[in-house]
């Protein structure tokens, strides 16, 4: 039997950094540790949707560099192979105040990307991806498809260099992802997330996954 993975590791560093960096006070740091907290909240959403990327395409002719956004700093990351799957190791972290314009849309496009599905089935991959691979797929579809609409240069999130050969590979395997589905399709659900939520937008995705279960 494999063993399940996390599908990441925050490196001792990472979380001196956050203590350095972050705009936490002081005083209550020395009050309470976990203040830092709130800071890391969207690691999980985000190592999970990097390690589905990589699992569900061929990235090694890529020179991807992507990242986890925090609240107000971002997170530096480094995908990992390992024998049972990928893993993201959140290598360090910088404040607010550290990062370039660059790094400030990076962080304010994946936060959008991802909001309404913080605390989402995707956010526990792998094993939601095992128990319930359709929920997981639809939330990474959509996550990947909020991505693509709202950006035409994907490389500027996605990959260290401006090569445009690259850019086109990217673009090729993103579009391979979504195409089995229409805007439209995107769109509605996208409209029931935001509307409902996420524990409703899942309820009402499997009452419509089961009517068509039972007209086949």
């Amino acid at each position: 039997m494999q063993p399940v993975l996390s599908p990441f590791t925050v490196s001792e560093h990472a979380l001196k950094r956050i203590y350095q960096r972050a705009n936490i006070k002081i005083q209550e740091i020395e009050k309470n540790h976990y203040a830092i907290i709130n800071e890391m909240s969207l690691i999980p959403l985000w190592a999970s949707f990097w390690a589905a990327f990589k699992t569900m395409t061929d990235t090694e002719d890529l020179s991807l560099n992507v990242y986890i956004p925090g609240i107000e700093g971002l997170f530096l990351i480094k995908m990992e192979n390992l024998k049972y799957g990928n893993r993201i190791h959140v290598r360090t972290y910088l404040g607010p105040n550290d990062l370039s314009d660059d790094q400030v849309f990076i962080r304010d496009t994946l936060k959008n990307a991802g909001t309404g599905f913080e605390n989402s089935l995707l956010s526990f991959f792998p094993s939601s991806w095992d128990k319930f691979p359709g929920q997981c797929t639809i939330d990474f579809d959509l996550i990947l498809y909020r991505l693509k609409k709202n950006n035409q240069n994907l490389s500027r999130i996605f990959l260290s260099s401006n090569d445009e050969v690259e850019a086109s590979i990217l673009n090729r395997k993103i579009t391979a992802i979504l195409k089995t589905k229409t805007t439209e399709y995107f769109e509605e659900l996208n409209q029931l997330l935001t509307k409902y939520g996420y524990r409703i937008f899942a309820k009402e995705i499997n009452k419509i996954a089961f009517k068509a279960m039972l007209k086949n």
